[in-house]
Order: C-alpha cells, then sequence, then structure tokens
C-alpha cells in the first residue's frame, strides 16, 4: 500500500491532474528493482500454481511461457526513457 500512495502523491507534486495521461516515474523503494509490479506479479503467480500442482508438466511448461514473455518486457519497462530531452528510470 505504500507504493500505491508513493505514486499518487508523485502525480499530485507534479501537477498530473485525475484521469489525465501524465509521465511519473516512481522512484525508492521497491520500485528501484521493480517498476513494472504487474509483470513481475504476474510471474509469482505462474510460479505458485506450478508449486502447486507438483510441477505438472503444463502447468511448468505455462510458468516457462509466462516467463519467456513477460520477463522481456519487465526488462525494456525497467529501461531508462527519454521524457522531455532527459533520461529518466521508470
Amino acid at each position: 500500500m505504500s507504493h500505491d500512495s508513493v505514486s499518487t502523491n508523485q502525480r499530485q507534486h507534479y501537477g498530473c491532474v485525475p484521469w489525465s495521461v501524465c509521465v511519473v516515474c516512481a522512484l525508492g523503494g521497491l520500485f528501484e528493482l521493480v517498476s513494472g509490479a504487474n509483470f513481475l506479479a504476474e510471474i509469482v503467480e505462474w510460479s505458485g500454481y506450478a508449486v502447486a500442482t507438483g510441477w505438472s508438466l503444463p502447468a511448468a511448461a505455462w510458468l516457462l511461457l509466462a516467463v519467456c514473455n513477460l520477463a522481456p518486457r519487465a526488462f525494456h519497462h525497467h529501461r531508462p526513457v527519454n521524457v522531455n530531452g532527459m533520461l529518466m528510470k521508470c
């Protein structure tokens, strides 16, 4: 919950109005390691499913496909982006 408040407070600090498109890079805490928490959460979710099924072949294959699909996205999401001529790590 603290990371939600960090994100909300940064949007308010930079003058973003609700329902607007505003690029704000959350910094500090776990945002330094994981900027796309949805990707990490999905990998953890499918890992738990594979463990719960006793590493059955379909579950392990689905986990492998999920990691192969989501890991590159997460990596590219974490790279520095150009915002108004400045490189920012989002």
